[in-house]
């Protein structure tokens, strides 16, 4: 009997282990729920509810329930389950007859696999989430009065022709009428245009954070084709540095730091994969509608058949997983609503120049935003999953692997997972242990229309979130975008609190302006580089910074834009200057300044991209030390007026950098030289005196 065990024992390892062996581990076929959801669920919404969704579906056929599904079109049901090759659906997007879907757009082999597959496995449609009645969607239907919905971030972006000016030669770009145009009505007139050298400079430093060097200052300088300017312009946008110079803006606003903050301040070991995913899509000038749709639901988008493009669609929703986090809160669910009155204050800030999350505890004090509406987008943001298992481990965050091409190393990610939808209700005065009027999941009534059709997917609902913010119809996406490229250009936005397109923030200076760039902004596919390119070229950006007393009278703040507004460099600049060849000869600097410390130990093995010989910037330090002080700096999502902030930690990050410390011995060295030197002359010009 023991031998007879003893050789099962064995042909079961053999089964499982000799080449050919017809007993194989094979990996289980997803769900069909779950196949739904990831894969067919975003196809139809990426490339069939434009002309068969719930607004005049074209052939009387929808494709966004299941009803409709099964009622099928003009030319009858579309899906037969169990039968791809019979199904219509499956001929149309094969374009084997007259029928060819989509029209303009070709599928993929592998989206074509992905529908035939779905019908195959019986065309399961999950069942909607119970919970919303007429009743429960009546009482949590907003009204605004027509003050609210005519204020002025609220309405349509609007077509806007350049105004008319009567010195039509002072134009160099259509963003300069706008400008000429205020100044010509408050009897004003503009500054001259600045110097080559200053030009070069200003530009330089607002691209790439980089200050030119020498060599390129002097060939700039004698440069005398006329477009000289929009070919260094083209560099610039060109180079590599673009993109870590404009990450550090992104960045701020998306409240970047390696740890947690608060009470563990925990190290996220992956957290800078989003970083270097920002600083990629930038330099690649990915379409910012594109941007905002991968960083919020990247990971359930369709797949594109390219494992490195959808890698960083799921790095992406790192934007989700940083910020603080109370890890040590003994109220778990409240520790969830912690995070995801995180998500949805960054969310809308960043994307929507809103300040959302004053609205969790009662109704938005001065901004048309309900409890209710808070309430209905926390119910997509807790459907996110960012730990593993928050009973067991609050540090264990979702991290996990990325497939890979053949032959490429293993990628692992801090990225979240989809969970399941929540429908939630208000919390009244923000307890959520006495719950008021159902919350269905929706987007802001404010902007989205009175009792706007709510979210009836099973997934948590971010996809469609991010494709509304992403659209173009949307009024706030792309001119808070446009506001803050302005911002750092100028120093202040045409809105100055670009953080708050809200009551409270301010009007912008030029509300014709702002429309007309965020036309130009999606017109030209929301490219950031086109919009750059416009500003940069404009005559008002390269005025000086002198102004006459008139203007300086008229206008003390420089809102109309008579002048250059002059601006401090931020922390990162006189650090960047200190070693590069711009300003230093010392190659050792240069190599501190690529590790990310400016003592020269190397705490990461990962620098970002770095020039032949030009030193390159990390967005922030990369020692733990230094991570710590930076999260506990960076609480939130910060932008406007940056450079004014100053935090402890910070100031003893410069006064304690050893390379801060050499730049200044060297400065003392160089004017001790000097004043030897002086006294040497003075002393010889005595004695040639006396002696005369």
């Amino acid at each position: 009997m023991r031998h007879r065990r003893r050789l099962a024992a064995i042909c079961f390892s053999l089964a499982f282990s000799l080449p050919g062996s017809c007993c194989r581990l094979v990996a289980a076929p997803p769900e069909p729920a779950d196949h739904f959801e990831r894969k067919i669920r975003p196809l139809l919404l990426a490339k069939c509810l434009s002309c068969h969704g719930p607004e005049k579906p074209k052939a009387g056929l929808r494709l966004d329930t299941s009803a409709g599904l099964t009622k099928g079109g003009k030319s009858g049901p579309v899906v037969v389950a169990g039968k791809p090759d019979e199904s219509l659906l499956i001929q149309a997007v094969r374009r084997q007859g007259d029928l060819k879907m989509p029209p303009d757009d070709r599928l993929s082999d592998q989206e074509v696999l992905e529908l035939v597959s779905w019908i195959k496995a019986g065309a399961v449609w999950p069942k909607e989430p119970p919970g919303a009645t007429p009743s429960s969607l009546s009482q949590s239907k907003a009204t605004f009065t027509p003050e609210q919905k005519a204020f002025w971030s609220f309405r349509p972006v609007r077509p806007v022709t350049p105004p008319q000016v009567r010195n039509d030669a002072w134009i160099q770009s259509p963003v300069d009428r706008f400008i000429l145009a205020r100044l010509e009505a408050a009897g004003l007139s503009p500054s001259p245009p600045t110097d080559k050298r200053t030009l070069i400079r200003r530009v330089t430093l607002d691209l790439t954070g980089l200050p030119p060097t020498p060599g390129e200052i002097d060939a700039f300088v004698n440069d005398q084709r006329p477009d000289a300017y929009v070919t260094l312009v083209d560099r610039l946008l060109a180079s590599p540095h673009y993109g870590e110079r404009w990450a550090r803006h992104w960045l701020d606003v998306a409240r970047y730091a390696e740890t947690t903050a608060n009470d563990a301040n925990a190290v996220m070991r992956y957290a800078w994969r989003y970083r270097d995913y920002v600083i990629r899509a930038l330099n690649a000038d990915t379409p910012y509608d594109q941007f905002v749709i991968e960083q919020l639901a990247g990971d359930l988008l369709p797949s594109t058949g390219d494992l490195n493009r959808d890698a960083d669609r799921v790095i992406a929703t790192g934007f989700l997983m940083i910020g603080p986090k109370a890890l040590a809160e003994a109220d778990i669910e409240g520790s969830r609503m912690d995070i995801v009155d995180d998500q949805i204050d960054t969310t809308g800030r960043a994307f929507l120049g809103l300040t959302i999350a004053c609205a969790r505890c009662h109704d938005h004090k001065f901004d048309p935003i309900p409890a209710v509406d808070y309430y209905s987008l926390t119910g997509i943001f807790r459907g996110v999953e960012v730990f593993r298992d928050e009973h067991k481990n609050a540090v264990m965050w979702q991290e996990w692997p990325l497939a890979r091409p053949a032959g490429e190393p293993p990628v692992v990610v801090m990225s979240p997972k989809e969970g399941k939808p929540w429908e939630l209700h208000v919390a009244l005065r923000g307890n959520r242990q006495t719950p008021g009027a159902l919350a269905p999941r929706r987007f802001l009534q404010i902007v989205a229309g009175e009792g706007c059709t709510p979210i009836t997917t099973v997934q948590s609902g971010r996809l469609e979130l991010a494709r509304w913010i992403a659209s173009p119809s949307n009024p706030l996406t792309a001119r808070v975008m446009v506001n803050r490229v302005w911002q750092h250009h100028f120093g202040t936005g045409l809105v100055a609190t670009s953080d708050n397109f809200g009551v409270r923030g301010e009007k912008p200076t030029h509300a014709e302006l702002l429309d007309y760039l965020a036309n130009e902004f999606v017109a030209g596919g929301w490219s950031l580089k086109k919009l750059h390119r416009l500003i940069v070229l404009s005559r008002v950006y390269q005025t000086s910074s002198q102004a006459n007393d008139p203007v300086l009278k008229a206008d003390v703040n420089n809102r109309l834009l008579a002048r250059t507004t002059r601006r401090r460099l931020d922390a990162g600049h006189p650090r960047t200057a200190a070693g590069s060849p711009a300003t230093s000869r010392s190659q050792d600097n240069r190599t501190q300044l690529q590790h990310g410390r400016c003592d020269g130990r190397r705490t990461d093995s990962r620098p970002l991209v770095v020039a032949a010989g030009i030193a390159s910037r990390h967005v922030f330090p990369r020692s733990v030390d230094e991570r710590r002080s930076v999260a506990g700096a960076i609480a939130g999502p910060k932008d406007y007026d940056r450079g004014s902030v100053h935090t402890p930690s910070g100031g003893a990050y410069r006064e304690n950098c050893q390379l801060t410390h050499e730049r200044d011995s060297a400065r003392q060295d160089r004017a001790r030289s000097r004043c030897v030197r002086s006294r040497a002359v003075r002393g010889v010009r005595r004695g040639a005196r006396m002696g005369g």
